[in-house]
């Protein structure tokens, strides 16, 4: 799953690695940014065990009502984040296609 990012020309996305794909399993978050010349690239990324996954979610759960609450009119999450008009964003599994 890839997420439009708050700034035109950067991205989050998200994959999911299974056990069987040589690891014990993990999420992989990468954050991307986006140059003309270059095309989508990943800047950073985070590669997260079950146990860290479950934990972040609680606590972006609470931020995400913590931010509710400062007089925005609805919550900021990513199912009413605005998409930036901009370059296509790559897909995870289109990514993965082209790793191998």
């Amino acid at each position: 799953m890839t997420v439009a990012g708050s700034r035109p020309g950067t991205a989050l996305r998200l994959s999911v690695h299974s056990p069987h794909s040589g690891h014990d399993g993990l999420v992989r978050l990468e954050q991307l940014a986006h140059d003309p010349g270059v095309g989508w690239y990943v800047q950073k990324s985070f590669d997260l065990d079950r146990d860290v996954l479950t934990t972040l979610a609680t606590h972006l759960r609470k931020a995400d009502c913590l931010l509710a609450g400062t007089g925005n009119p609805t919550p900021v999450s990513a199912h009413n984040h605005p998409l930036r008009i901009g370059p296509a964003l790559p897909c995870a599994a289109e990514e993965q296609t082209r790793e191998g």
